[in-house]
């Protein structure tokens, strides 16, 4: 709900209450009647449980397939559709725009994942004073922003033409660059690297709790570089926060991830880059994927500088290209995909700057609907192109981990963050051959 406080969670205030009074204030009134109106409005729909809190609010929704009558509906209404709706009518009967742009949602699948969610969302003002989000004021900080109240680094510097990070904890370069995250960085001996990412080439060094960026300046540092790192976000709390849900053993399978790459960040790349690198990934492995990214780049990516390597080609350069053009960089059939997508991201039909704006469910819509994206791909690309942190992706390796440690579903406390374990439940089971 922005910065908008939508409720108060007071202590119970009857002895024989055991769970905490919430009290809707002016716009969780509001919501409330909003939310009283969803099945007036969709004959089709039930809000099953639901939770006002003071700023974000919990439902389960339950929609049907047959109308009164048991007749099928062809076009059952979508959740995006309802959650749009929704918020449109609590903000114009408000008067100020109360929400953010984008919203978790998840698919119950079974008994056991029903109850856990319910339960999950009945208790959630019990637990709201040890919730990370509960400041003891009206003070909200945006999903998004948490985590990055405190940085993991003491200082940012410029010396001569390389930018220093000082103290630099909760980082290590293979870990976060060699994950299969990112296909264009070049190990250099045991603590350096060289890569290219937004068309700049970099070198970079990680000694003595120090992050050297070299040959560059403050300004690509704030524009480009800190975001690409994560440098924002205070792994130290969030990686404490993934250990603290689930059941005994999944805690046990997630302290495993997370203690096997305790230096591993997710970087947020270019949303471009990323569409046509995960389109290369399908049923590939990270050095064949490598392999194809750079014959693509050296065949149609403009060179930089002095034998530094070459920009990731343009999706207007692409688009101009035929498959026999790219059967150089032998990606099979692959390379009709890549060419779908470039045509329509140079013909402004998929436009990563306006989606970068939209809810998280019509960015995969549009991701799906470029030939060769499928769920996994999709998924892809809004995490490590979009940001979109709770996206899972779903590979064998994920899957592998899924029925491993998670046979009963990722805990929902988890799932707005659930991008950020997944990569380090991925590497953990790629490397150790799950």
């Amino acid at each position: 709900m922005g910065k908008i406080v939508g409720a108060i969670i007071n202590r119970p205030y009857l002895p024989n209450m055991h769970t905490p009074y919430v009290e809707l204030l002016k716009y969780g009134k509001i919501t409330d009647e909003a939310i009283n109106k969803i099945s007036v409005h969709y004959k089709n729909v039930n809000v099953d449980k639901c939770v006002i809190m003071p700023n974000h609010i919990h439902l389960i929704l339950v929609i049907h397939n047959c109308d009164d009558s048991g007749r099928l509906i062809i076009a059952p209404t979508n959740v995006s559709t309802i959650v749009q709706q929704f918020k449109r009518y609590v903000s114009k009967k408000a008067g100020i725009s109360l929400w953010q742009k984008s919203f978790h949602d998840h698919i119950v699948r079974n008994e056991f994942d029903y109850l856990r969610i319910w339960q999950y969302v009945d208790e959630n003002p019990l637990r709201w004073h040890n919730d990370c989000y509960y400041t003891g004021s009206s003070d909200f900080i945006e999903n998004e922003n948490r985590w990055k109240t405190t940085m993991d680094y003491k200082s940012v510097m410029q010396v001569d033409e390389n930018i220093i990070i000082k103290d630099l904890q909760h980082f290590d370069l293979a870990q976060t660059l060699d994950c299969g995250q990112a296909f264009r960085w070049v190990p250099v001996g045991a603590r350096k690297f060289h890569g290219i990412a937004h068309g700049r080439y970099l070198e970079v060094e990680f000694t003595d709790g120090n992050l050297i960026l070299k040959s560059t300046t403050m300004q690509e540092f704030n524009d480009i570089w800190k975001s690409y790192l994560d440098l924002e976000r205070g792994y130290g709390e969030l990686r404490e926060f993934l250990k603290q849900h689930g059941t005994p053993s999944e805690k046990s399978a997630m302290e495993k991830a997370l203690a096997f790459s305790p230096g591993l960040r997710l970087m947020r790349q270019d949303t471009w880059e990323i569409l046509v690198s995960f389109i290369l990934s399908q049923n590939s492995n990270i050095p064949r994927i490598k392999k194809m990214i750079e014959l693509l780049c050296e065949n149609f990516g403009q060179p930089i500088g002095d034998q530094n390597g070459y920009a990731f080609p343009t999706p207007q350069t692409l688009a101009s290209l035929t498959e026999h053009d790219l059967a150089v960089i032998r990606s099979g059939y692959r390379a009709a995909y890549i060419i779908d997508a470039a045509r329509r991201v140079a013909s402004g039909e998929f436009d990563p700057s306006h989606l970068s704006n939209c809810p998280t469910e019509d960015v995969r819509a549009a991701l799906l609907q470029i030939h060769g994206v499928g769920p996994k791909v999709a998924d892809c690309v809004l995490l490590f192109g979009f940001g979109r942190i709770e996206c899972f992706p779903l590979d064998v390796w994920m899957k592998r981990a899924m029925a491993e440690f998670y046979p009963a579903g990722f805990p929902v406390e988890l799932q707005e963050y659930a991008g950020i374990a997944q990569q380090f439940l991925f590497h953990y089971a790629r490397v150790h051959g799950l």
